[in-house]
């Protein structure tokens, strides 16, 4: 007999392989896919194996990781309040860990920095499907 564990277990497993075989299946067909994440709605290339990899089969990116720092530095009075401060995001990619603050509220503003035009091009288009204005967000290509 298969208890409610034993079958959300199942699921869950089936549904990462589904979303595995579509993950490879988009590659094919895409360059890029927009995703409902944890850390907000995210698009992302298809080629990206690692980042983007992660938030189309696993809905987050180290978002375990970030909240476990976020909670040390906050318990030992590094951080401000949650929903207070800027974060820095040096190297932000596509946005993921900065937007993700945002939209969980850990922080009140944010500044990202991307050398890479384009990452950058989907850094500013995250921030725009997340509603992040301006004076909360701010992406900077150098």
């Amino acid at each position: 007999m298969l208890t409610s564990d034993r079958i959300r277990k199942r699921l869950a497993r089936w549904q990462r392989r589904s979303r595995e075989w579509c993950w490879r299946l988009a590659g094919k067909c895409r360059e890029q896919i927009t995703i409902s994440t944890r850390q907000g709605r995210l698009t992302v290339f298809t080629s990206d194996q690692v980042i983007g990899h992660s938030l189309y089969v696993n809905r987050e990116f180290e978002a375990v990781w970030v909240e476990l720092a976020l909670s040390f530095l906050r318990s030992t009075h590094q951080l401000p309040p949650r929903g207070q401060g800027t974060v820095l995001d040096i190297g932000a990619n596509m946005g993921v860990i900065s937007i993700g603050m945002l939209c969980q509220r850990e922080f009140a503003r944010a500044v990202a920095i991307e050398p890479d035009p384009r990452n950058y091009s989907l850094l500013v288009h995250n921030a725009r499907q997340n509603r992040l204005s301006e004076d909360r967000y701010r992406a900077l290509c150098c």
